[in-house]
């Protein structure tokens, strides 16, 4: 199929270029092959392939801590003032947009945008129970 979708190479008339085409699509079937037996055999990869280690289990953990945390405490925000956070923070909304969104004024976004910062980081830094 290959040499079928690469006519010119067997076009070019240089006999050459196309011995080396040749080669080039028999290093990578028997490359594609070779994985496949270790995927299949349960063989570890090749090292030059590994992706770089994750966290510790122990950084993991306090990871997936902090994450439930900052849940909990985006939940316990007002609904208005959750919705304008993530519509800024996360969906990368201006405050005009949001502002025409909700139905309200800019100075009524930056509002709700300053008091659920600072709550949050009040839940999160443990001076305020969500």
């Amino acid at each position: 199929m290959v040499l079928l979708t690469k006519r010119d190479a067997l076009d070019s008339g240089s006999p050459g270029r196309f011995r080396s085409f040749l080669f080039a699509i028999a290093y990578r079937l028997g490359a594609n092959a070779t994985r496949r037996r270790r995927r299949n055999a349960g063989e570890p990869p090749d090292e030059r392939n590994l992706a770089a280690p994750g966290p510790s289990p122990e950084r993991a953990a306090l990871l997936r801590e902090n994450v439930h945390r900052a849940a909990a405490a985006l939940e316990a925000l007002p609904a208005e003032v959750r919705r304008t956070l993530l519509l800024v923070a996360d969906e990368g909304s201006s405050t005009r947009e949001v502002a025409a969104l909700m139905n309200v004024t800019e100075e009524v976004v930056r509002a709700r945008l300053s008091r659920g910062r600072k709550r949050l980081a009040a839940i999160l830094e443990g001076r305020e129970v969500p």
